[in-house]
């Protein structure tokens, strides 16, 4: 049974009590816009996840920080920023 709900929050799928459970959002930053894309796609492909932001730079993901993601897909090295440095912003 636990399984089951872990499969059903992810999927976005009705629980059992009928009602719908909204997928997680994912933010997407890289410097590269094939790199963004193509992790764009793999998310929205899978179908659990929906992608709430996608951004080339620090600064660019800092400008939709009202939009709350569940989980973040950064790029280590972006153009004006570490990873790091936007990780401890988050903090």
């Amino acid at each position: 049974m636990g399984h089951e709900l872990v499969v059903s929050a992810l999927s976005g799928a009705p629980h059992q009590s009928g009602v719908k459970i909204a997928k997680p959002t994912v933010a997407i930053a890289d410097k590269n816009p094939l790199v963004r894309s193509s992790l764009v796609e793999i998310r929205r492909g899978d179908g659990r996840f929906d992608v709430a932001v996608t951004a080339g730079s620090g600064a660019e993901l800092f400008k939709y920080a009202g939009r709350p993601a569940d989980l973040g897909i950064i790029a280590w090295n972006l153009p004006d920023l570490s990873g790091g440095d936007i990780l401890a912003e988050f903090k």
